[in-house]
């Protein structure tokens, strides 16, 4: 037996800042160097996941994503040094609240 638990960050306001969707694009961005790269391994658009990005640095008030337009040798796309310090603290916290989350579920319905 296992427990699931979806976890995102939200503003006071309720509005969503981060979560595993956007979590799971910003590696994906990291891994193949591109938006477009990162959205296409997701079957995400473009469109959608640069959308998903604007509105999480909108609302973050802070940069996640660099982005270099194409020319000759094409563009690219980069996680900042921001947007890897949320990345590395939000994986932190998935990971103890999955090991709290293990825990109680041992305490309440044995192993």
């Amino acid at each position: 037996m296992r427990a699931r638990v979806r976890l995102w960050l939200e503003d006071d306001d309720g509005c969503q800042l981060f979560g595993e969707g956007l979590q799971r694009l910003l590696k994906e961005i990291e891994k193949s160097g591109s938006l477009t790269g990162g959205a296409q391994s997701m079957g995400m658009s473009y469109r959608h996941a640069w959308g998903k990005i604007r509105k999480a640095e909108e609302r973050l008030g802070y940069e996640i994503v660099h982005r270099q337009s194409g020319g000759s040798g094409g563009g690219n796309s980069g996680v900042t040094d921001s947007g890897k310090s949320l990345l590395v603290r939000f994986d932190l916290l998935q990971q103890d609240l999955l090991r709290s989350l293990d825990s109680h579920l041992s305490q309440r319905f044995g192993e």
